[in-house]
């Protein structure tokens, strides 16, 4: 025996660690591999996105110079000024540009200038750059729109980023006159430079360059644009390679990240580690069980069974088994030695038990009493507070169908009913849960009668008053459907909000978008108090310094192209408003802030705009809105505004009870003042 129970444990804790170790190796190598790939991809990522922001900048500056009434001019000849005003090496590289050219209508070129090669404008170098672009007709065709083009272009030159935009005038509608194309060169001063701002190794090579690095060559087959591939690389390194559109949208350029493996050298350290621990604690295990199985168990049983058996065929009660330890073979020693003391054990653990079970009964709000088959009560049990005050004496040895005589709240029909069920339990249903209602102390209240039947056919009845527990259950489902009601207004005005952003898409009116955008704004800002009082529950106030950082942020990323030059800021009282003051409060703030951010900042101008929110003596709000921009136009008539957005505000402040004043003095300020509900 011995001897199979310690093959039986070696066999099973080698075969069990052989498992574990074999499933972590393969879980763990499966895991970094994982990770490893993601922390490529992330990488290859955030080398993608830094290039397309640097496109983003090169559209940025093209719009800048090709939407101008000079540029305009001077493509058509009539600036002469314009090239040693805006076309100067120094221009060139404060932009970071490494050329910029002029086209006209009919892709001639008008005026080329590059960095570096010494010779200023149109030299020899900056014209071949200039005949370059134009053989691209994508770059030099004259109906562009006016966000224009970017992307990457191959010219004999080499790699580049460029820009192209239609130079048209600011204000006026008239068809472009020319193309104005900005660019950088992609070599290794670039890659280095990028590399260094980004955190990330990387190159970009088109497909057919002779320099690219052998790794690439055997990649780019599988390289598509959109996927991104990891492959390990000699010397203990890993690359990242995709495919990125050129502005032709072809994938005519490979871009190959590369990093070190340090998470490869984490798994196979934390393999050899975990195979060490792993087989250290076998041996330590295996060790102690096959000693304890020894000593502790094996022994002391082969004790006990020695025993035993010399009782058995002696017939000698006074030995005893040896309790030296205090575990389960010492309990079955004492279990053996203590024999003659079981019954009494048994009848005082009886005993504690039935107290138990009386103060557990005790200890139940609830009403309880039995009937047996033919329907007479045996016992009743009622607790001091109960409300339905039914005495033992007069009811114990009736007929629960007399009931009624006795306690008219319950009715024979009710009575019944509860017999009827303890009747289906007896015929082999399962426990019954009944509800009723019944007329206590000039009030209808809730009861709950849940009957089970013992082995002796009686059945019990508890009855449970769950009147508190229905009111509960009420008003958490009207606290629910009110949460429901806000979240299906603000789901509403998402979905009006939605259309107004598609219909302003849609048209091709400046000045209908610019109203839909506007309309869709002051949707956006109910949408947002209805979500705050979703939020908030069955409360009718909301935090309104959070929905006016909430709307302030909503309005940011609605003229994003503007808050880039324009700081928004907000500086806000901790402030509570009723629903009826938070909605025209935000429609207030919404358009003095839309006001500001469209008009205050007209042109490259910058500057700063501030929401501010301050409590006042006698419950007063001061709220204010301002800029340090152009100001009001002089011939605004405040007391009748023409604007649609200025009448709105008007009949708001009305609505509020509060007053609007206006101040012109090194921008524009505008204070809300109103008083609390």
């Amino acid at each position: 025996m011995r001897t199979k129970v310690l093959l039986v444990v070696g066999i099973t804790l080698v075969v069990m660690l052989t498992l574990i170790i074999a499933i972590t190796r393969i879980i763990l190598t499966g895991d970094f591999s994982r990770l490893e790939k993601q922390a490529v991809e992330k990488d290859v990522e955030r080398v993608r996105n830094g290039i397309a922001e640097d496109l983003e900048s090169l559209r940025a500056i093209a719009g800048d110079y090709a939407v101008w009434d000079d540029s305009y001019e001077f493509v058509g000849g009539e600036a002469p000024g314009y090239p040693e005003a805006n076309l100067q090496e120094d221009t060139l590289l404060n932009l970071s540009l490494d050329f910029t050219v002029y086209l006209d209508g009919r892709a001639g070129t008008v005026a080329a200038m590059a960095t570096g090669d010494g010779d200023g404008l149109d030299s020899p170098h900056a014209r071949a750059i200039a005949r370059n672009l134009a053989a691209h007709l994508r770059l030099t065709r004259l109906d562009m729109e006016r966000a224009g083009i970017c992307g990457l272009v191959l010219l004999p030159e080499g790699p580049a980023l460029i820009a192209a935009h239609g130079i048209v005038p600011s204000r006026e509608e008239l068809p472009p006159r020319g193309v104005l194309i900005v660019g950088r060169w992609i070599d290794d001063a670039y890659t280095q430079r990028r590399s260094r701002s980004l955190g990330v190794a990387f190159g970009l090579f088109p497909r057919a360059a002779a320099d690219r690095p052998a790794d690439l060559r055997r990649m780019q087959d599988n390289v598509m644009e959109g996927a991104i591939l990891a492959e390990p690389i000699d010397g203990g390194k890993i690359g990242g390679y995709t495919a990125l559109l050129d502005i032709d949208g072809t994938d005519g350029f490979l871009l190959r990240v590369e990093g070190p493996r340090d998470i490869h050298e984490q798994e196979l350290l934390s393999t050899r580690w975990f195979t060490f621990w792993m087989i250290l604690v076998g041996v330590v295990f295996l060790v102690v069980v096959i000693g304890f199985l020894e000593f502790g168990v094996i022994a002391r049983m082969q004790d006990i069974t020695r025993v035993v058996k010399t009782v058995g065929t002696r017939g000698d009660p006074s030995l005893r088994v040896p309790t030296r330890a205090n575990d389960e073979l010492t309990a079955l020693g004492r279990s053996i030695n203590g024999m003659l003391d079981t019954l009494e054990q048994s009848a005082a653990a009886l005993r504690r038990s039935e107290r138990r079970y009386r103060a557990f009964l005790d200890a139940i709000p609830d009403m309880i009493f039995s009937c047996g088959p033919d329907g007479i009560i045996r016992d009743i049990r009622m607790p001091t507070a109960s409300r339905f005050a039914m005495p033992p004496e007069g009811t114990v040895g009736k007929n629960a169908r007399e009931l009624h005589a006795v306690y008219p709240v319950v009715s024979e029909a009710m009575v019944q009913e509860c017999l009827d069920a303890a009747a289906r339990i007896r015929d082999g249903g399962p426990p019954q849960v009944l509800s009723l209602r019944l007329p206590v102390e000039s009030q209808i209240r809730d009861v709950e009668v849940r009957i089970t039947v013992s082995g002796d056919q009686e059945a019990f009845f508890l009855v449970r008053d769950i009147t508190a527990q229905r009111m509960a259950e009420e008003g958490e489902r009207n606290r629910l459907l009110l949460k429901e009601i806000h979240h299906r207004v603000k789901n509403n005005l998402q979905v009006i909000s939605s259309l107004l952003a598609l219909q302003a898409n849609a048209s091709k009116d400046e000045g209908v978008r610019s109203q839909l955008r506007e309309s869709r704004d002051r949707v956006k800002s109910m949408a947002l108090i209805h979500e705050k009082l979703y939020q908030a529950g069955a409360s009718r106030r909301i935090d309104f310094s959070a929905y006016l950082r909430d709307l302030v942020m909503q309005l940011r990323h609605s003229y994003v192209e503007r808050t880039e030059r324009v700081r928004v800021e907000t500086d806000l009282d901790e402030c509570e408003l009723d629903m009826d003051l938070s909605v025209p409060c935000g429609m207030i703030v919404n358009e003095l802030l839309t006001n500001s951010l469209k008009h205050a900042f007209p042109g490259d101008r910058e500057g700063s705009i501030t929401v501010s929110l301050r409590r006042g003596e006698g419950g007063t709000i001061l709220l204010r809105v301002s800029d340090d921009g152009v100001g009001m136009p002089p011939d605004l008539d405040r007391e009748e505004p023409s604007t649609l957005g200025l009448r709105i505000m008007k009949m708001l402040v009305r609505q509020v009870g509060g007053t609007l004043e206006l101040e012109a003095k090194a921008g524009t300020s505008t204070l809300l003042t109103f008083q609390e509900a």
